[in-house]
């Protein structure tokens, strides 16, 4: 699907919000203005360590389009994981709305007012060797470590997570993993990337009518981390694929 012709469809929803694809694009330009006033440039890293919202899909959209790697932070983090991430991957600049984060070097906080830059066409293409992401492991058995992925890797992560779900753009996908963790990004990039109806949970949340009310109209497809049908639902042959993790 080309970016003009899905400029008008919802591509994110978040609590009572929705934002079409044109809308995400204006907010990405002129979160990149921001951030390139601050003087992020290409093969700089940005740190992001924000709560689930619909400005950390933007400030990745930001990031990218500057030509900058973006540096996944979770939330959940303490100063030691905060210290030990910005020792090992060495940012030189942040985002996000995270206190010990801001703590720890200047961020740009994504409570400031993003000014739209209407008519702003899709992402730029990346260089497929170019950084894109570092993402952490869970820090089970110590702290975490970062693994990188170059634009080349992420959009082959991308290809095989759609043929894996069997996502088109008529699908809707719930997002309830944390964005901060390789598989709530996947889930975003995916779902940008094909034109999927998304909704972001602001966390995970089991509540049948809440999930019920999330789910209708939508193509049936599931995908496996675990897959969840609420009880009782009212759509049976038309549930979300709801994609689950810890927070």
């Amino acid at each position: 699907m080309s970016s003009r012709s899905r400029s008008g469809r919802v591509a994110l929803a978040f609590e009572d919000k929705q934002y079409t694809y044109a809308q995400l694009d204006a907010l990405a330009v002129g979160l990149a203005a921001m951030l390139a006033e601050r003087g992020v440039k290409p093969g700089d890293r940005v740190a992001l360590m924000s709560s689930n919202r619909p400005e950390w899909v933007v400030a990745v959209q930001a990031i990218w389009r500057l030509g900058a790697a973006v540096v996944l932070f979770s939330p959940a983090w303490k100063q030691t994981e905060t210290e030990h991430a910005l020792t090992i991957t060495q940012p030189a600049h942040a985002v996000g709305d995270h206190l010990v984060l801001a703590a720890l070097m200047p961020m740009l906080h994504l409570d400031e007012p993003i000014t739209p830059v209407p008519g702003a066409t899709g992402p730029a293409a990346n260089d497929p060797q170019a950084e894109a992401v570092l993402v952490f492991s869970s820090g089970t058995t110590g702290l975490p470590r970062a693994v990188r992925h170059t634009h080349g890797s992420l959009r082959a992560a991308i290809g095989h997570w759609r043929d894996a779900l069997e996502l088109t753009e008529e699908d809707r996908i719930q997002v309830t993993t944390p964005p901060s963790h390789i598989l709530g990004l996947l889930n975003i990039a995916t779902a940008l990337e094909l034109g999927v109806w998304m909704r972001l949970h602001r966390r995970f949340d089991l509540d049948p009518p809440t999930a019920r009310a999330n789910c209708r109209s939508s193509p049936a497809t599931r995908s496996g981390t675990p897959a969840w049908t609420p009880p009782e639902s009212p759509c049976p042959e038309s549930a979300c694929a709801c994609v689950a993790g810890d927070e």
